[in-house]
This record gives C-alpha cells, sequence and structure tokens, in this order.
C-alpha cells in the first residue's frame, strides 16, 4: 500500500495506479477508503469495465445499492456485452430475494 501511494506522489496521471490502490483497500475491506481511488481511476482513464465495476462493489459493500447500479449502467453503457456487470446484477438481485429481476438480467444478457 505505501509504496503505491509513494508511486502515486510521483505519478499522479497514471490511470492505473489509483486503480491498484483502490484493489488493495478494497481486498482489506476497506471500501470507502478505496472507492476514491476508483472514482480517480475511472476520471484519468473512463474506459476500463473493471473500474466501474470496482466502483459498484465499493457502493454495495457500503450499503449504496443506488449508487453501485449507476456504476454497472456505466460499464454496460461502455461494453453492453460486459457479462461480468450481469452476474453482478443477477447475484445482487438473488441475494436480495429479488428473482424476477435477476431473472430479467441473466434475459437481458442473453439478448445482448
Amino acid at each position: 500500500e505505501s509504496l503505491l501511494r509513494q508511486l502515486l506522489e510521483r505519478t499522479p496521471d497514471d490511470p492505473s495506479l489509483p486503480g491498484h490502490l483502490g484493489l488493495v483497500l478494497l481486498s482489506q475491506g476497506r471500501p470507502a477508503e478505496a472507492l476514491p481511488h476508483f472514482e480517480r481511476a475511472a476520471r484519468l482513464d473512463p474506459q476500463p469495465l473493471v473500474t466501474q465495476m470496482n466502483i459498484a462493489q465499493c457502493h454495495a459493500a457500503l450499503g449504496d445499492e443506488a449508487a453501485a447500479l449507476r456504476a454497472l449502467d456505466a460499464a454496460l453503457a461502455l461494453e453492453p456485452r460486459f457479462s461480468a456487470a450481469y452476474d453482478w446484477l443477477v447475484a445482487h438481485h438473488e441475494a436480495a430475494g429479488r428473482f424476477g429481476l435477476a431473472a430479467w438480467w441473466r434475459d437481458e444478457e442473453l439478448r445482448g
């Protein structure tokens, strides 16, 4: 973590570094600290779909379902066939007992 922070200070415009630091923090169960790093990575390079997935994970871990769904919408807007986003949506809705919505998302993926 400290090495990534040092590298980030030296090369603040490198879009990969905030994402890597966010992954370290998220893997340590620190989604609130990870989220701003993923958001920074998305501002520096909005294309990587995995960044949007990581933003969604942070919001979900923080209990902000609406923000998590917005991040996934952003990922699907970039790549409508991004199966990891559909998998996450299906699993999320199944875990919440919203089986009809989970099935709808699975159908959307198949139609995509």
